[in-house]
Parts: structure tokens; C-alpha cells; sequence
């Protein structure tokens, strides 16, 4: 393992702060696989797994983990799950089989935080990951980047649109921070381009989610290359 990676997850983690993780959903090989990678990285010390909806979801009332690990194959029950660990400010790690065209177009219209792709899971790309998950970034397989341009290119996308004009729906100061974050910045640099506080920059984005009816940043970034509102704020 990579000691300065290991470093930053503890800076984030904060000295002594365990990070708390769950797995549900996974196949048994798949799962311990995951659980194994998790345990070799500094301050992951609790990692707690099932495979039952109703289970993950006591557990996330009563642990409260700082990441969830899900697949997408999880049948109906899946999004309520993921509606109940956004609830409890759990980052939504999403994992694919295979990125190709119906997983990307389902993942997108999850409310996730984070998207890997189960072939491309070794113990440093797991790492990274959850760095950036710490951070509020949106770590995604360039698979699913690649398509999300591709949708807006060609006009397509999984995401919804939203009603009305973008401009007369989104402020100046929303339309500001999404150019950011079409551009890859976490909340923090958002807030430091902004130079608001941190705080401000989660009702800014809470609020533009909203009006955009966007589950989540990954489809907003989606929606802004197609609808052209990349750079809208700046101009």
C-alpha cells in the first residue's frame, strides 16, 4: 500500500477516527474480496457486511457508517436503502458488473456518491476512492465518464430534464458552483473558488439539485454538458 495515500485518508479520517464501512448486496466472493482490501487500509477498522435490504438498513440506523458499499443488481429494494443512508449522511459507494449501457443509465439515476467497477477493485484504486469520497469529489470508471459525454453530445441522457429555462430556474451562485463542478472540484475547492464556507456550499448544491431534479451531483454534471451550462456562471 502506498504510504502517502495512506497518509492523506488519515489526514481526512482525522488522527485516531475510524471510518466505518458496509457492505451489502455482494456475492459472497465479491464481498469478503472487498472486506479483505478494505482491512489493509489505515483507519478502516470496522467493516460490517450483509446481503439483505433490511438488514443494511439496521445497521445504518444503528452504526451510522461513513461509506456504503452496494451493488446495482440489488433488486427493489435497493433504492430506499440508498434514500435512507443519504439520510443518515452516509456516502453511497455504487459498484457495477459491467459498465455498459443499462448500468451506466441505472447507476446514474441512483442517488450515489461514488461509482467502481468490480473487475477494476484492487486495494489502491479501493483507497483512492474512498479518499475521494472523504473529500466530496464523485470518483467514477472513465467508462462512465466517457458516456455521460457522449449522452450529452449526441443529445441523450439518463438524467431528467428539468421544467422551465436552466438560467431562470438556477442563481448566479448556483450556476457559478456547478460550473466548478462540471470542472471535477470537490465541495472544499468549490467553496474556496467561491470563497464562501463550506456550509454555504451544501445548501448551494442542496438547492441546486433541486431545482435541476437531480438526485445527485453525478447527474448534474450530466445534465449541464448537455443542456450547455458548463462555464454558465463564469460568463
Amino acid at each position: 500500500m502506498n504510504q502517502e495515500s495512506s497518509k492523506s485518508i488519515s489526514v481526512i479520517a482525522g488522527a485516531g477516527v475510524d471510518i466505518r464501512i458496509l457492505i451489502v448486496g455482494q456475492h459472497e466472493v465479491v464481498r469478503r474480496g472487498i472486506e479483505a482490501m478494505l482491512h489493509s487500509i489505515a483507519n478502516v477498522r470496522n467493516v460490517l457486511s450483509c446481503t439483505d435490504h433490511d438488514e443494511a438498513g439496521r445497521l445504518i440506523a444503528a452504526h451510522r457508517p461513513d461509506v456504503l458499499v452496494a451493488g446495482l443488481g440489488g433488486g427493489p429494494g435497493l433504492e430506499p436503502l440508498l434514500e435512507q443512508a443519504r439520510r443518515a449522511h452516509t456516502k453511497i459507494l455504487l459498484l457495477m458488473r459491467d459498465p455498459g449501457e443499462a448500468e451506466l443509465s441505472a447507476a446514474a439515476q441512483l442517488p450515489g456518491d461514488g461509482y467502481l467497477v468490480e473487475a477494476d477493485l484492487t486495494v489502491p484504486v479501493l483507497e483512492d476512492t474512498l479518499h475521494r469520497l472523504l473529500v466530496d469529489q464523485v470518483p467514477m470508471p472513465s467508462a462512465m465518464a466517457r458516456e455521460l459525454l457522449h449522452r450529452a453530445g449526441r443529445g441523450t441522457s439518463a438524467v431528467p430534464t428539468p421544467r422551465g429555462t436552466y438560467h431562470s430556474r438556477l442563481t448566479r451562485r448556483e450556476l457559478q458552483a456547478l460550473s466548478l463542478l462540471v470542472e471535477g472540484m470537490s465541495n472544499k475547492q468549490i467553496a474556496r473558488g467561491l470563497e464562501i464556507s463550506d456550509h454555504a456550499v451544501k445548501r448551494v448544491m442542496a438547492s441546486m439539485l433541486v431545482k435541476l431534479n437531480c438526485a445527485n451531483r453525478t447527474q448534474a454534471v450530466a445534465l449541464a454538458l448537455k443542456g450547455g451550462l458548463a462555464g454558465a456562471g463564469t460568463r
